[in-house]
């Protein structure tokens, strides 16, 4: 097993020209195959990790300099299954819908705010909602 970590404060490529990041999880998978008897390996991301892995993907078969140099079948000969957890494909949408219903109770605030701004479209159509929304988040 080997966990790799990486500073979310930078994107992935510097991370990579700072401290060789993406590099190293390349190293190591490879060590891992050949340490294992050409055994693939399983690879688990969780969160933002999830979308780190995604850049990796590409960057371990993009020619070098700029990628990893693997070539197009670096995972074919590598990797034999990857697990997302918690990834944030959803991203945005989900904020959203969070926002103006009472699924996330953490944010009543946030949801008295917009109904209170009326500048935005979507607030003033459902003024109705988001009061009753944050009364009973309220209460």
């Amino acid at each position: 097993m080997y966990m790799a970590a990486y500073d979310w404060r930078i994107s992935f490529q510097n991370a990579e020209v700072r401290d060789q990041t993406l590099s190293c999880i390349k190293s190591n998978i490879e060590l891992m195959v050949a340490t294992n008897g050409g055994n693939k390996a399983v690879i688990i991301p969780h969160s933002m990790g999830v979308l780190y892995f995604v850049h990796f993907m590409k960057w371990v078969e993009a020619p070098a300099p700029m990628g990893g140099g693997g070539g197009p079948d670096w995972y074919t000969r590598h990797i034999k299954a990857v697990m997302n957890i918690g990834g944030p494909f959803l991203g945005v949408p989900k904020a959203v819908s969070g926002l103006f219903s009472a699924e996330a109770r953490d944010i009543a605030v946030a949801r008295h705010a917009l109904r209170k701004m009326k500048c935005l479209k979507l607030a003033s159509e459902n003024d109705e909602f988001l009061k009753l929304a944050s009364e009973k988040t309220s209460a």
